[in-house]
């Protein structure tokens, strides 16, 4: 009896130690929790000098220099929590494709039983059963297949996260680089309004112009008073706009200089047949959008093959009151009342909404090509428009400075000449804002940079 109790224990102890090896390699649990005020001082401290930032900074671009689109786009991508996002969405996706090659787990059952009225040779009876869920051979690679789309939809949203930074890196700079340049317009406009009110005040006193010139001019100065006090404040806030597009507070911008030589001269597309082309088909949000419709292909199939039930098998071992029994057990779940046609229903709703999403998608970007196209080349006549009403002004402010040297003409009228200048020019600010804005919204359609290109590139 003692032998066959020790074989009895032998056997039972067998599946503990196997459980015992598996739960060996198990992950354990670690508490990472938030500090919210830890977390809003380490934001208020961020500066373009940080020594983690520095050395981002020379190993992604060695070669560049001064506070670029391309640097401060790198800024963004170093210090902005949306690229965090995308990263660990690539990570869970991961996760996921890990989880779908996975083998699925026995299940081990033991279901120990003593009885009382039968001591001899044993009251034991007990032994483990291990069961094996068997599946479609199918079923396994759908998942996969699922599993992979999703990962590839999730590995575009790292690019789309770092586009989208560039993007607003890109407005918030023409933002702050026009607020500038009309700063010094209603400055130097300002000056001139002040200079023009003296002159009159000068010639009123003198008896050759009337009072109502006078108010005029002085309220027309006044205007500009607080048009150049207007700007200013928009200067202060397309600052903190672009600190804001980076990632870090206002006040880490507030004195340093930005590089707007990338603005001067954008790089038109030359060749917009075949970059459309490319958007339509290949950029990243075309990709997750065949991503995902690749993804609902492989969970249509799934719910195909949930319609045919899989087979639990379950070897195993009885130890049955002194007698050796083996187990061979066989279970199936019966499709009488369901072949699972709610799911495969739902999933090909679930298909055809990712077709048509896909479809959404390339309309899209082509609605954004041809409208940013047609934006563009509007703006474009309205800046060449406003040019030739600058370069007028300045041939005639030109003529009236040659006259007022000549002593044909008083210091108002080349006074009015130089202010017909300086609003020619503002005109001209305005038209080439519109053209930027419409540069960038084809930029952004076509997933292909215009502002900030390095000369030969």
């Amino acid at each position: 009896m003692r032998s066959s109790l020790k074989k009895f224990h032998a056997r039972r102890l067998l599946p503990l130690a196997l459980l015992s090896l598996g739960l060996a390699g198990c992950a354990t649990y670690r508490s990472q929790p938030l500090d919210p005020a830890a977390s809003a001082m380490a934001f208020e401290a961020r500066t373009l000098t940080d020594p983690g930032l520095t050395r981002f900074l020379q190993a992604a671009d060695p070669s560049g220099h001064g506070w670029t689109l391309a640097r401060l786009t790198l800024v963004g991508l170093y210090e902005r929590p949306d690229i965090l996002i995308a990263q660990d969405q690539r990570l869970m996706a991961q996760g996921g494709l890990q989880n779908a090659a996975a083998l699925p787990n026995p299940t081990l059952s033991l279901t120990p039983t003593y009885n009382a009225t039968k001591l001899m040779p044993s009251p034991w009876k007990a032994g483990p059963i291990l069961s094996f869920l068997v599946t479609s051979l199918a079923a396994r690679p759908a998942e996969m297949q699922a599993a992979k789309a999703h990962l590839a939809a999730a590995r575009e949203a790292l690019p789309i996260a770092a586009w989208l930074v560039r993007s607003q890196v890109r407005t918030a700079m023409l933002n702050l680089w026009t607020t500038e340049k009309s700063q010094a317009l209603d400055v130097k406009s300002q000056a001139l309004a002040q200079q023009s009110v003296a002159l009159i005040t000068a010639r009123v006193n003198a008896g050759q112009m009337s009072e109502v010139n006078e108010n005029t001019a002085i309220l027309a100065a006044d205007q500009s008073v607080m048009a150049t006090a207007a700007i200013a404040r928009s200067v202060v806030i397309a600052r903190a706009q672009l600190a804001l597009s980076v990632g870090l507070p206002a006040a880490s911008l507030r004195h340093v200089r930005i590089d707007f030589a990338g603005f001067a001269h954008p790089k038109w597309p030359k060749n917009i047949g075949k970059l459309q082309q490319y958007a339509l088909t290949s950029q990243p949000n075309i990709q997750v959008a065949l991503d995902n419709y690749a993804q609902a292909q492989a969970r249509l199939r799934l719910a195909i093959l949930a319609q045919y039930p899989g087979i639990s098998i379950g070897p195993g071992y009885n130890y049955d009151q002194g007698a050796n029994k083996y187990i061979l057990a066989l279970s199936i779940t019966l499709p009488i009342f369901n072949q699972n046609q709610g799911g495969i229903a739902t999933a090909y709703a679930a298909r055809a909404l990712a077709g048509a999403q896909f479809l959404a998608a390339q309309q899209s970007v082509l609605d954004r090509i041809d409208q940013a196209m047609a934006d563009a080349r509007a703006s474009a006549d309205e800046v060449r428009a406003a040019d030739a009403i600058r370069q007028n002004a300045k041939r005639q402010q030109i003529s009236l400075a040659q006259q007022y040297n000549a002593g044909a003409i008083g210091r108002l009228r080349l006074t009015g000449g130089q202010r017909a200048l300086v609003q020619a020019e503002q005109g001209l600010s305005i038209a080439t804002l519109h053209l930027d804005d419409a540069l960038g919204a084809l930029e952004d359609a076509l997933y292909h940079p215009i502002f900030g290109v390095r000369p030969g590139s």
